[in-house]
């Protein structure tokens, strides 16, 4: 009887020993798959910012040239679906070195970054406002008609009117904006930057604040400047 229950005890004890071997087995194997779960978790939230830093400007957290590129390949697939247009708007702002050398660099990376608020306010959530390098913007803009690019334009114009206040500045300053429109001007997406960059030199080289559509004027609207001053003092 003794050696049955020597025998029953023992049995009972590598069970016991075997159901908390395994227990603990399998707790180590989830506490290794909750860290690799966290960490591949970390992994792809990383992976995300870098991408997100590769397609948007550092300063202003607008698309850059690579995602304006991208966003212009799918407006073409969509338009030449549709048969319908869009257009592509080139801002080249007039004189932004003198605030960079009256106010100073921070100043003007102020200014850029409001800039580039001010300009999507005045656009569609489905448009696109990029900043493509210094203090050149381009906007991409879905349309029922080439048209329409004149009522986008004064949009513009009206938003750049009006002063920006950067610290204790008001600052005054107007862009020269060029427009290419596809399809008549272009159908890829290196044509339609080259023709929209071409209209905006064309404008600034007039000295006169004017848009141009296709290498044409259009519109007159006074002198481009600069203005500078204390915010204090007006």
């Amino acid at each position: 009887m003794d050696d049955k229950l020597t025998f029953y005890f023992l049995v009972c004890a590598l069970l016991i020993g075997f159901h908390l071997w395994i227990w603990k087995r399998f707790s180590k194997i989830a506490r290794q798959r909750d860290v690799a779960t966290a960490e591949m978790g970390l992994l792809q939230k990383k992976m995300a910012q870098l991408q997100a830093q590769a397609l948007h400007d550092y300063l202003t957290g607008l698309p850059n040239r690579a995602l304006l590129a991208d966003r212009i390949r799918q407006a073409l697939a969509k338009a030449t679906r549709e048969r319908s247009s869009f257009l592509v708007f080139f801002l080249d702002l007039d004189g932004f070195k003198p605030v960079n050398d009256m106010y100073g660099h921070e100043v003007g990376d102020r200014l850029l970054v409001d800039i580039g608020k001010r300009l999507q306010s005045i656009i569609r959530e489905e448009d696109t406002v990029a900043r493509i390098g210094g203090d050149e913007f381009v906007i991409l803009a879905s349309v029922s008609s080439s048209a329409d690019g004149t009522f986008i334009v004064r949009k513009i114009e009206e938003a750049m009117s009006r002063p920006f206040v950067v610290g204790d500045y008001s600052i005054h300053v107007t862009a020269s904006i060029g427009q290419s429109a596809f399809p008549e001007d272009g159908n890829s997406i290196e044509e339609l930057l080259w023709k929209a960059d071409e209209a905006m030199y064309a404008n600034k080289h007039s000295g006169r604040a004017r848009t141009y559509f296709g290498g044409i004027a259009a519109g007159d609207n006074g002198n481009s400047s600069v203005e500078c001053e204390s915010a204090a003092g007006r």
